[in-house]
């Protein structure tokens, strides 16, 4: 048995088909050609429509997400600023000291009412005393031990889980 050599390909060969490709290229009888790639299937378009629609609704949620945050930030801000606003009138002369002779809640209402009066500051953030307390030589307790005793006045945003704000109330000295 003999072993058929065969010659090396040339650029005619690939460019030009042979007589015999051309005669049967009618008949449907041309040899096979490469794989052509150059169309998508449907599962190729189906799976990446697939994956654009998860990393779309991924970006959506981490948007949401950063954008709750931004909310709750911003209201925090004005809660913390509502507060400060309400402390520093407190602390101000033009609210005056209030003997506690009764009660420490009728005195934190007579603080209360001079800060809603005083500081509209924002309609969305209520800050109200939540105690008074007095100064009983070592610490501070909630009931009223002098009427001219140094006071602990407690404001906080209704609704904040933050802890209250303390102004420091002096009774007033007369010369």
């Amino acid at each position: 048995m003999g072993r058929e050599t065969s010659r090396p390909l040339t650029v005619h060969d690939v460019s030009e088909p042979s007589d015999a490709t051309s005669r049967n290229r009618g008949l449907g009888l041309t040899r096979a050609r490469a794989h052509d790639d150059t169309g998508s299937t449907l599962v190729e378009v189906l799976v990446s429509t697939v994956v654009l629609g998860i990393s779309v609704t991924g970006m959506l949620v981490a948007l949401m997400g950063s954008i709750r945050a931004s909310v709750e930030t911003d209201q925090h801000a004005r809660e913390q600023s509502a507060v400060i606003a309400a402390s520093e009138i407190l602390h101000s002369r033009s609210v005056g000291y209030v003997p506690c002779t009764t009660t420490s809640a009728e005195v934190a209402g007579v603080y209360g009412n001079e800060i809603g009066a005083l500081a509209p500051i924002d309609d969305s953030v209520v800050v109200t005393v939540t105690a008074v307390q007095s100064w009983a030589g070592t610490e501070f307790v909630s009931s009223c031990v002098a009427p001219d005793a140094m006071q602990r006045v407690l404001l906080q945003v209704t609704g904040s889980t933050d802890e209250p704000i303390a102004v420091i109330k002096l009774p007033e000295v007369t010369s």
